[in-house]
Order: C-alpha cells, then structure tokens, then sequence
C-alpha cells in the first residue's frame, strides 16, 4: 500500500507537557497562565478528532426541524421591533 493510500492518523501528535512548560518558561508567563496553558495543553491531549457521523449537525437543513411554515415560525420566534 502506498503511503497515499492510507487514511490519516486520528491521533493529534502534540508535544509533552514538560515542552508546554517550556514555553510558557520562555515566553515569562505567570504561573496562572503557564496553568491555564497546561490545562488546556491536558484537555487537548485527550481530545479525539471528530469523525464524518459527529459533525453531520453542520449539513442539517434547519428549515425541516421547524413544524409547518419555517418563515412563519422564525418571525414568531424573532419579532423585529
């Protein structure tokens, strides 16, 4: 199989958390901030990369969730003052 055959890794590949710690040290962040850095660096970490069955909401017509009219139903919901 060809290396363009493959599908992609859904692992992110990020760096270890001693080198967040690293930049914030050189950037001369406060601790609060080299904490919110590592926390954010912890919560990405875990994180997954979303598959086609997860985002499908963005190719959702909302006009079809809405019952009967949807133009009727939106000026109700947003009167204009």
């Amino acid at each position: 199989m060809a290396d363009t055959d493959r599908k992609p890794d859904a692992t992110m590949s990020i760096p270890d958390e001693a080198k967040v710690g690293e930049v914030s040290r050189l950037l001369g962040e406060s601790g609060d901030l080299r904490d919110a850095r590592l926390s954010a660096y912890r919560s990405l970490a875990v994180a997954t990369l979303p598959d086609r069955v997860q985002h499908l909401w963005r190719f959702t017509n909302p006009a079809h969730l809405l019952p009967g009219d949807p133009a009727a139903a939106a000026a109700a919901a947003w009167p204009v003052a």
